[in-house]
């Protein structure tokens, strides 16, 4: 029996070698998919669990309030819980005790600044100077400060500083023994910190912190202890994709277990993003699985072409022998055991080279993949799919007795054509809805682009009779007997040309659909990245800061342009947020990242609302670092205490500060009064984006008991340089001052009153009332404005998204208000933008940053500071700029366009989607190569009788070469044809849909079809370059027939 079934196999070399060859391909791509779906997983798995962006994620951060005497059995707890949550990871548990907040001595007594102490581990902090705190004395307690609260504070090693509880007022004596500051404020450690280890933020209060203090100060009762924090990280290096599930439920069942663990008051806070982080990875495996499993079902449809074709040329060459076999007794059992022994022959030698060649081949599409083991799964789908291969061909191959008897193909009738070709358009109708319509993809998703590719090829090919038709009419109208007999040939066998062109078809509109879907992935990551970025360089601080942060900005080396950035979310109607950003926009535009969904032109509108102030303006130096106002106000009234002195100045950037300049006793005398021009977010100090203008000096103060008439006189403005020392402001020839006094009575504000100042030398006089207050809630503001205020627009031109006119219902030319950082704008969609760089989907509203803080100050609105800076870097030194930007802003966080854009590119999953896509592509034009040679040499076998005849008639013997050349070119140009038609309609119809992000959601911006004209090229070049050597072979060796010669002997 063995020795039958491979003398079968060896009777017909050609088809079943192209049958091997075949199965071995679809095998081999198919099992190399399944190996890197496996090994990738786990890869990215990884990669995004140690990614830097998540690393705050991956931690489980506890923070309670623990009772007195249970810090032992609260650190069990934590201990026993974190050994429960990561079983089997290597897990470590950091501790962090916090004191209550504490005011620091010499600050405002209604708005003290405040600090706290905490217990920290040593080695997540660097020495700065002087020594950490060791032991707890007698006396104060040693508590080592940040190195921002040092320079702010101006304290240093040995310093003793006096603290007040805020709740029970006790002093507590710290003593400075050395500064520190956080090695890296991105461990999540610091998440057990407020403030992030920056070492100070500014809400309502300035705190700063935390002073490091030994844990022997909170076990004494020296500080009073508000909470405890544990973060609790595990190594997840070795954590695999069948962990991942589990992983996830323990880490749910723990925080829950430490929300309620008596041992942590029963109220602990416990935080981690770990769940949520693995089902995103979760998502991001099952979207690549689902673009695996479309390139597996071309390969499928594609192998299966080949095979069938195969499979009916090898029934073609076994009819005879079939019926004899029969006619000889042969059983259909026995028949059957044969076909058997042939499979294995076919299936074995595919199963393994499969298997060897998995790796290497999964390995060009991430090189993780190729390293990692095959699994028993692999190894079995190789199997199976071999011998599946095997079972298609040897199948399809064995004529049925019937058929055997007449030695033909019973062809389906019409109807039952007709119904199967509507059947499969309605599949790919009803697989490319959802595809369309979902916003998610599902493994249904992953059939649509091939039924539609198969239906729209034999819908196609049904019209192949008609044109072979038109071909013989038209072949008949010319001379010579080749064209004719071709025409005659190719219309009297429409049947046989089928195959050979659906294959073709079904190569070249695979390869165009894997063309445009990398080409589009690729351009969709790059807008992405764009989106992501919002320019090449943003670099991203929220701290409160001055006018020396954009001059810090402005100075970095290698910046041609810097736009800075307020951004504040917005509260809409029903629950939903947008996203509103002040900007210079005259800037933006030379940085902003358009894209294709930001037309140019789009900020235009809100360019040219940018303020100007005609005639004279107080207009400060540019390397002035501060400002200096002698003042007095008058008459002396001890029970009022001194106003708060404030100035109002713009950059130029049009960036509005209101800075503190100090306090003005109501006593008569002349002060001086001093405004820092060059504070950062830190303690650094930096020349500001100069030159700064003078909008406004602010006097705030108590309104006294009885009405009165105060005087107000500003004797001489001056500034300080870089170690310049002061220099006098001569204030320009012109200039007009104009002023208002406001009285407001808890929240509600008295008509404001204009005033009439009035120059006097080098300065500025004016005298108002003061009004009354008998509750003593009232304060009285004056504010001075030299030169010409800008006028404020009734309305700020604004750029809306589409997503916010839909959550709005607003349209263009509508004017709305608009909430920013706690003040309402009042703006007027003059553009609209299917979106905008760095505001997702939420929605968003876009307005010029200068007209929005002359609107904020002709409404005695607070004005709004930037918390973002868009850079360009100089031509080819982005890297270079990135890293300077990073050096100079120490704390801040810089987002860089082409690190964005190369971490997209550069994910596991979606460039393996890719590299097998690529697969696909090549193993489709291989497989058309074999379906080609195969039917070629069965036409060439079925006409040799007619060949012989030709030249028996005394025909030239370059007629068959004529022949076959003709009918095969026709083939080859109809499946190219076909092929195109379908590709380029199929990848705009199906990629829009197909390219989305890891998380399966569709891209922002949605993605643009991208088709290049040269790939295009090169791959009909590389699926047409096979088919005319086969032709060109096959039509010498028909060339080369001897007369008479009727059969092939393989």
């Amino acid at each position: 029996m063995l020795a039958w079934g491979v003398r079968r196999v060896l009777a017909h070399r050609l088809p079943v070698l192209a049958a091997v060859l075949a199965v071995t391909l679809a095998a081999t791509v198919l099992t190399a998919l399944a190996a890197f779906s496996t090994a990738a997983g786990d890869v990215a798995l990884r990669r995004t669990l140690s990614a830097s962006d998540h690393r705050d994620d991956t931690a489980l951060t506890v923070t309670a309030d623990v009772p007195d005497g249970g810090r032992s059995a609260a650190r069990a707890t934590v201990a026993r819980q974190a050994r429960s949550a990561f079983a089997g990871l290597p897990v470590t548990v950091r501790e962090s005790e916090r004191s209550v907040t504490y005011g620091l001595p010499g600050g405002d007594r209604d708005h003290p600044d405040l600090a706290r102490l905490a217990t920290l581990d040593t080695g997540r902090v660097r020495l700065v100077s002087g020594r950490l705190p060791s032991s707890v004395p007698s006396g104060s307690v040693p508590v080592a400060v940040p190195r921002i609260a040092a320079d702010r504070l101006k304290v240093r090693a040995g310093d003793t500083l006096a603290l007040t509880g805020r709740l029970d007022s006790r002093t507590l004596r710290v003593t400075v023994t050395g500064v520190y500051e956080a090695r890296d404020t991105a461990d999540p450690y610091w998440r057990l910190d407020p403030l992030g280890g920056r070492g100070a933020a500014t809400v309502s209060f300035t705190t700063y912190g935390p002073l490091l203090a030994p844990a022997a100060a909170f076990t004494t009762g020296r500080v009073t202890t508000d909470s405890t924090a544990w973060s609790v990280t595990a190594d997840t290096r070795g954590l695999t994709v069948a962990d991942a599930d589990d992983l996830r439920d323990r880490v749910v069942s723990a925080r829950a277990a430490l929300r309620k663990a008596p041992a942590l008051g029963g109220a602990a806070e416990v935080t981690t993003g770990l769940p949520a982080l693995l089902d995103q990875a979760a998502t991001a495996r099952s979207v690549a699985a689902t673009s695996l499993l479309t390139a597996a079902v071309h390969l499928v449809v594609l192998a299966l072409g080949v095979l069938l074709l195969v499979a009916r040329l090898l029934r073609e060459r076994r009819t005879a022998e079939t019926a004899l076999l029969r006619a000889r007794g042969a059983s259909t059992r026995r028949l059957s055991a044969v076909a058997g022994v042939e499979a294995l022959c076919l299936a074995l030698p595919a199963a393994a080279v499969a298997v060897l060649a998995a790796r290497p081949l999964a390995g060009l599409f991430a090189a993780d993949a190729a390293h990692a083991p095959l699994t028993a799964p692999v190894v079995l789908l190789a199997l199976l799919t071999a011998l599946a291969g095997a079972a298609v061909v040897l199948g399809t191959a064995t004529p049925a007795r019937d058929e055997s008897a007449s030695g033909r193909v019973r062809a389906l009738p019409g109807p039952v054509r007709a119904g199967a070709d509507v059947a499969l358009a309605v599949l790919a109708a009803a697989a490319w809805l959802p595809l369309r319509s979902g916003d998610r993809l599902t493994p249904v998703a992953a059939f649509a682009p091939a039924l539609t590719l198969l239906a729209g090829t034999v819908l196609l090919l049904r019209l192949l009779p008609w044109a072979a038709r038109a071909a013989e009419l038209l072949a008949a109208r010319r001379r010579g007997a080749g064209a004719a007999l071709a025409g005659r040939q190719f219309a009297r066998r429409p049947a046989a040309a089928t195959a050979p062109v659906l294959l073709l078809a079904l190569a070249v509109a695979t390869g165009l659909l894997a063309t445009g879907q990398n080409a589009s992935w690729r351009t969709s990551q790059y807008d992405q990245a764009d989106q992501t970025a919002g320019a090449p360089l943003r670099l991203d601080d929220p701290r409160p800061s001055g006018p020396g942060q954009s001059g810090r900005v402005d100075g970095v080396r290698d910046l041609r342009a810097v736009a800075p950035v307020h951004r504040a979310d917005t509260d809409l109607s029903g629950g939903a947020r947008a996203t509103v950003l002040a900007a210079d926009t005259g800037a933006l535009r030379s940085t902003v990242l358009s894209g294709p969904a930001l037309a140019d032109g789009a900020l235009a509108p809100l360019a040219a609302a940018r303020p100007s102030a005609e005639g004279p303006r107080v207009t400060l130096p540019k390397d002035a670092q501060a400002l200096l106002i002698r003042a007095r106000t008058g008459p002396r009234d001890r029970g009022v205490p001194a106003a708060r002195v404030t100035v109002l100045v713009t950059d130029r950037h049009g960036t509005a500060y209101r800075l503190p300049a100090g306090e003005l006793p109501a006593d008569g005398r002349t002060h001086r009064l001093r405004a820092a021009l060059d504070t950062t977010a830190d303690a650094a100090r930096f020349a500001p984006a100069g030159p700064l203008t003078v909008v406004e000096i602010g006097v705030e103060g108590s309104v006294p008991a009885r009405a009165g008439t105060a005087d107000l006189r500003i004797d001489a403005l001056s500034t300080e340089g870089d170690g310049a020392g002061s220099r006098a402001l001569a204030l320009p020839a012109g200039l007009t001052w104009s002023a208002e006094s406001t009285v407001t009575r808890g929240t509600l504000d008295d008509p404001a009153r204009t005033l009439r100042p009035r120059a006097a030398g080098d300065g500025v006089a004016l005298s108002y009332p003061t009004g009354s207050d008998d509750i003593g809630d009232a304060t009285s503001t004056v504010r001075l404005r030299p030169g010409a205020v800008p006028r404020a627009s009734a309305a700020l031109p604004a750029l809306a998204t589409d997503a916010y006119l839909r959550a709005t219902g607003a349209h263009a030319g509508d004017t709305v208000d608009v909430t920013v950082s706690g003040e309402t704008l009042r703006v007027r969609i003059a553009a609209t933008a299917p979106t905008f760089p760095t505001t997702g989907t939420d929605g968003a509203l876009v307005v010029d940053l200068a007209a929005a803080e002359v609107w904020l100050a002709a409404h005695d609105r607070d004005p709004l500071a930037p918390t973002e800076w868009w850079a360009a870097p100089e031509a080819g030194r982005t890297v270079q700029a990135a890293a300077h930007l990073r050096a100079a802003v120490p704390g801040a966080t810089v987002t860089v366009r082409d690190e964005v854009a190369a971490r997209l590119l550069g994910d596991p999953l979606s460039g393996g989607v890719r590299g097998a896509l690529w697969a696909t592509a090549a193993a489709a034009v291989v497989l058309a190569a074999l379906g080609l040679a195969a039917a070629g040499a069965g036409t060439v076998r079925v006409r040799r009788p007619e060949f012989a005849v030709l030249n028996a008639l005394g025909a030239p013997r370059r007629l068959p070469l004529l022949l076959v050349a003709a009918e095969n070119t026709a083939h080859l140009l109809t499946g190219l044809v076909t092929g195109t038609v379908i590709g380029v309609l199929l990848v705009h119809a199906v990629v829009p849909y197909t390219v989305r992000t890891a998380t399966g959601a569709r891209p922002v911006p949605t993605a643009v079809t991208d088709l290049p004209v040269t790939h295009v090229l090169l791959l009909l070049a590389a699926v047409a370059t096979v088919p005319v050597v086969v032709t060109a072979l096959l039509a010498r060796h028909a060339a080369r027939t001897p007369a008479g010669a009727g059969t092939e002997p393989a």
